[in-house]
């Protein structure tokens, strides 16, 4: 039996419970290793890149606020971005059993609006549309909003998979597991590029866990299933309202989806192609064949999912390395491509290998609760009793922080409850605005930043002829 045919004959003997765990630990993981890279489009590299074998965090700057409002917040070793917080709203919808679609879209999503931490522009608006009760495919929008969430195909969706995969891991069949992937990406996304990237990750994810499979392999079998992932399931256009909305607005709306899943196909026979080489120094060949050092093609989710398939499945035996790949390839999006390369290995390996990190990844703790709770899901979403969300009540709710100390509780739009740990004042780089960060954990653990940008008073000049005190009237 070769190597990897013994590491196989091991992943297949993990449990779920170890699967699912590698999987989420590796998805947060991976995030927290390449975000300090992701904003390095083809700049200069940091020495830290080139001269660490081993998998370490690391503390750096990120410059956030746009040019208007910019500023340099402290990002501590560990801490993970968006990626990883829409990856935990995706999982704690699901345990609301049959009413997790309603839980992310009304409570989950728009809630994550106030505290999230490099969100695509894709999610930022559709958490702003479903605050106001306005689904995103909705004739109610504005026509510019309408064709702006139909092209949407970049790599927003995929860090929400994983959760989906976990809470199907042991069904026998892909079918159901497809219509939660379109349920859930079509949210955000309505574009059928970020719709085929998923389901092809998704399937992938569910291979690993369910079946061990992975190298090569994981390749093959989306190749020889290609129609298991890429065709459109049946009766989806009466069970999904945003493809009804889709079919209805662009007649060949499924000719754009064959076609998507046809590039798809290609990215993996390139991926296939190039895994028979063996020299591991060419790894850029391919990314560079998915664009991805692109800074717009790269973020697509097609090319997103090629290249992070390709890197697990070209470092199935040494994950460390193909996950330090992942994170630290500037130029491309490190941040998607490390978390969902990062999750596969974990998926495959189960969280072993990932040790020398858990201890600093924010929220692990967290993270593994919310795992197990996957597989234990209710139907608590019945008995939400909330209030109704609208972008008016979440702008209150995070003006009324200020009024609170450290230490002091509050409760959470979403229904949990929370602390505050620590409050942070920083101006603006333009000195002309002041920025509040109050720093909230959760009392089942999460740790949660919301951010406030308040206009500083102007001074009043000195007029000639008039006291400083006079100028104060």
């Amino acid at each position: 039996m070769t190597v990897l045919g013994v590491e196989m004959a091991e992943s297949f003997s993990k449990s779920l419970s170890e699967k699912h765990s590698g999987a989420f630990l590796g998805l947060a993981s991976g995030d927290a290793l390449g975000w300090p890279n992701e904003q390095v489009w083809g700049g200069k590299v940091d020495p830290f890149v080139t001269s660490h074998q081993q998998l370490l965090f690391r503390s750096w700057l990120k410059r956030s606020g746009g040019s208007y409002y910019a500023h340099d917040r402290l990002i501590l070793p560990g801490q993970y971005s968006d990626r990883t917080q829409l990856a935990l709203c995706q999982a704690r919808s699901l345990t609301y059993g049959q009413k997790w679609l309603k839980r992310f879209s009304f409570i989950e999503l728009p809630f994550w609006h106030l505290y999230d931490r490099s969100g695509n522009l894709t999610n930022k608006e559709a958490a702003r549309e479903w605050a106001d009760q306005i689904p995103t495919w909705s004739g109610l929008r504005r026509p510019f909003e309408l064709v702006k969430f139909f092209e949407a195909k970049d790599n927003g969706i995929l860090s929400r998979i994983q959760p989906l995969v976990i809470a199907r891991a042991d069904d026998e069949d892909f079918t159901d597991l497809a219509l939660d992937i379109i349920s859930a990406g079509s949210v955000t996304h309505g574009h059928p590029g970020a719709l085929i990237g998923a389901l092809a990750y998704g399937f992938a994810a569910w291979q690993a866990q369910n079946q061990g499979l992975m190298g090569t392999d994981i390749i093959l079998s989306l190749l020889d299933s290609f129609n298991k992932w890429s065709v459109i399931p049946n009766n989806v256009d009466a069970s999904d309202p945003m493809f009804k909305a889709a079919t209805t607005r662009q007649p060949d709306y499924r000719n754009l989806w064959r076609h998507m899943a046809q590039e798809m196909a290609v990215s993996l026979n390139q991926a296939k192609k190039e895994l028979t080489r063996q020299s591991v120094n060419q790894d850029d060949v391919f990314i560079r064949a998915m664009d991805g050092f692109d800074k717009k093609k790269g973020r697509q989710a097609l090319n997103t999912v090629a290249m992070s398939l390709f890197l697990a499945a070209r470092y199935t035996q040494d994950p460390v390395t193909g996950l330090k790949k992942a994170s630290q390839m500037i130029g491309i999006d490190t941040t998607t491509v490390a978390a969902l390369t990062g999750s596969l290995l974990g998926a495959f390996h189960g969280p072993g290998f990932l040790e020398p990190l858990v201890d600093r990844l924010q929220d692990a703790k967290y993270i593994i609760k919310l795992t197990s709770a996957l597989k234990q899901k209710d139907d608590r979403g019945d008995n939400y009793n909330g209030p109704e969300f609208d972008l008016k009540y979440l702008n209150n709710w995070r003006d009324e922080l200020s009024g609170l100390s450290q230490g002091d509780s509050k409760a959470l739009p979403d229904g949990r409850s929370a602390r505050v740990v620590s409050r942070e004042d920083m101006m603006t780089i333009n000195k002309q605005f002041n920025i509040i960060i109050h720093n909230l954990q959760t009392d089942d653990g999460q740790n949660l930043s919301f951010t406030k940008i308040r206009k500083l008073p102007e001074l009043k000049k000195h007029k000639p002829g008039l006291t400083a005190a006079e100028t104060s009237n």
